[in-house]
């Protein structure tokens, strides 16, 4: 293998432990805090600047 393969190997490796972490550690808090993004989303940036 390339060095270049190697590091896309290792790149791709820890984002996909990253993801398997953050499935393992998602709360009933964390669906709180989503929801409450999604909220300020809609609403738009300038309630952002507000707040």
């Amino acid at each position: 293998m390339k060095n270049k393969d190697k590091i896309l190997l290792g790149i791709l490796g820890a984002a996909a432990a990253g993801v398997a972490i953050g499935l393992l550690f998602y709360t009933e808090e964390g669906k709180k805090q989503e929801k409450k993004l999604k909220t300020l989303r809609a609403i738009g940036p300038i309630h952002w600047a507000a707040s």
